[in-house]
């Protein structure tokens, strides 16, 4: 198997997990079991881990990370419509959304640490300025990996841009709505 630590986070807002990003790199199915775990030579703690066919990848997570923080989050999100459909029944306006974000990420460890995390984004977004993206196999969310340099406190922003959609019946059309997508 291969293992990376990390420091997780579920949503910015939130606490970092200390977990690892377990891959299996086996030619075998590995049965969902408990998984321990050890590191600097003492028990770190413990987690469950789901069923994994050869290939998959799971985010396992098991206790509070209290070496890496998110100080400060800015976002700006802006729309950009690109094509107007009517179906005879809805108006779909198909836009891309495009986020600016800051964050602000302090490493206390004495070590360069991976931070990945998780943010509400289409699967079909492009994101610059990150170190990796990588697709949550159970949740298909995209997960955005940072490298962290030990000690450091670092602004870290970054470039979103999704593909979406938005459906109005006809009741929910509104002189603005109208006005705005013209």
């Amino acid at each position: 198997v291969e293992i990376e630590p990390v420091a997780f986070f579920e949503d910015p807002h939130r606490a970092a997990r200390a977990a690892l990003r377990f891959t299996n790199t086996t030619g075998q199915t590995l049965p969902a079991g408990t998984l321990a775990i050890f590191e600097g030579g003492g028990f770190a703690g413990e987690s469950a881990l789901d069923r994994l066919k050869p290939g998959d990848a799971r985010m396992v997570g098991f206790g509070q990370d209290l070496d890496i923080e998110i100080h400060d989050y800015r976002e700006e999100a802006t729309n950009e419509p690109k094509r107007v459909t009517w179906d005879g029944r809805h108006l779909a306006e198909h836009f891309l959304r495009t986020r600016k974000v800051t964050l602000e990420l302090e490493n206390r460890s004495g070590r360069d640490r991976s931070v990945v995390v998780r943010f509400s984004l289409h699967r079909n977004a492009k994101v610059d300025g990150v170190d990796a993206v990588q697709i949550d196999p159970v949740s298909e969310t995209p997960q955005l990996l940072f490298k962290s340099a030990a000690r450091t406190r670092v602004k870290r922003p970054f470039t979103a841009v999704e593909g979406l959609e938005s459906r109005h019946g006809l009741s929910q059309l509104t002189r603005d709505l109208v006005d705005r997508l013209a």
